[in-house]
């Protein structure tokens, strides 16, 4: 098995300075914000600050407390002395230069009969890190089998390693598709030419294949039940991803079945593009006026960043959590240790479903014939009592 990464902070900071050559920033703009980077690389905060101060530090660009980041305008006599990066004066011509698809790829070993390629959008978390090491114990013990594990961080990496990886005869791909509205063509592409695929925690409409995902639906409903039980009725859905992704619709849509099944009423508030929205100066007061409102006095996270950003919200502006403030996660936020976790959270089993995607990956191969109909497993989450749902203290 081979994995070569290149380190988060280093693919953020070369992406800015591509933007930079290629003038689609001009001296003087206005970079995104932290939040705004940590949301398209799927990376945390401190990631983005190390990417953005090494660019600072080297007068890329230039950081104003509560204004943001800027290019710098003497841009123009810095522009070929990035870090770690060659000058364009000293690059070789474009056609003398090696594709990065015939760079670096690890040769077949004799005993290799089958190379399967995982793609997903980050493996920086521990959901990503528990999903590998279930397909890693499906593979376990069968030396047939080599796995190459790729960071796609966005659906443009997504479909430049599916392009990468079919020119090189990969003879699989277990894909865990990046958020977005659209999926990508590569998807059907390979569809249409039966190619072994399995796609993990995601099944996208229109396109019949075989995946593994988790009943996001059930795992609304858990949450809800959850905060219900413990005498919650103002309870808020806060969602960190695009509302359009499949995922988060199912996880919306199991939140207000969850609001609508008695006993008692229940009052719901969905709360949008939180972590975008919080640094937004028109818009951040609304949103902080709907977390501090005591009448709501529970929250449901579409994933485990938003989770973080609260309970820290909370605490800054001296409430409890779980005693004024009730929190339940999507995933786990932080490592689970000696089996307890500090977080409330739906366990959406991401080992199974590595596992059940590498199982069905296995008997594709060899890819002699197209399957007679599509393997589609539904996964049951379950919810995690942890230390951030408490009664609700609220009469």
């Amino acid at each position: 098995m081979a994995v070569k990464r290149i380190p988060l902070q280093k693919i953020i900071q070369n992406d800015i300075l591509e933007s930079i050559d290629s003038k689609a920033i001009k001296p003087g703009d206005k970079l995104p914000t932290e939040f705004e980077l940590m949301r398209q690389y799927n990376v945390s905060r401190i990631t983005v600050a190390s990417a953005l101060n090494e660019l600072a530090k080297n007068k890329f660009i230039v950081r104003y407390p509560r204004r943001g980041s800027f290019v710098s305008n003497d841009i123009e006599s810095l522009r070929e002395t990035a870090k770690g990066r060659v000058p364009a004066a000293d690059r070789a011509p474009a056609a003398d230069r090696v594709p990065a698809a015939d760079r670096d790829w690890p040769a077949r070993d004799e005993e290799i009969k089958y190379v399967i390629g995982f793609i997903i959008p980050t493996i920086m978390d521990f959901f990503a890190l528990n999903i590998i090491q279930g397909i890693l114990a499906c593979l376990a013990g069968d030396p047939s089998f080599s796995l190459i594990i790729s960071s796609s961080q966005n659906q443009v990496g997504e479909e430049l390693i599916i392009k990468d990886m079919l020119k090189r005869n990969i003879d699989g791909i277990l894909l865990f598709p990046a958020d977005q509205e659209i999926y990508n063509e590569r998807i059907l592409e390979m569809k249409l030419r039966k190619f072994p695929l399995v796609l993990i925690d995601r099944c996208l409409p229109g396109i019949d294949t075989h995946y593994v995902i988790s009943d996001n639906v059930l795992g609304g409903r858990l949450a809800v039940s959850h905060l219900r039980a413990l005498g919650h009725r103002r309870i808020a859905m806060c969602c960190g991803a695009p509302l359009e992704t499949f995922s988060v619709k199912d996880r919306i849509r199991g939140y207000k079945d969850g609001l609508a099944q008695g006993p008692g009423p229940a009052d719901g508030l969905l709360i949008k593009d939180i972590l975008i929205r919080m640094q937004d100066s028109s818009e951040r007061g609304q949103i902080e006026e709907q977390l501090l409102n005591p009448d709501n006095t529970a929250f449901i996270t579409t994933d485990s960043m938003v989770a973080l950003l609260l309970r820290h919200f909370f605490e800054e502006h001296g409430l409890n959590v779980p005693r004024d403030k009730s929190i339940v996660s999507y995933d786990a936020p932080l490592p689970i240790q000696f089996n307890q976790n500090p977080f409330t959270f739906i366990d959406q089993s991401e080992y199974k479903l590595g596992y059940e995607a590498a199982a069905i990956m296995r008997s594709l191969l060899p890819n002699t014939q197209p399957p007679q109909e599509y393997v589609k497993k539904v996964i049951a989450p379950k919810l995690v009592d942890g230390r951030t749902s408490a009664l609700c203290a609220k009469v």
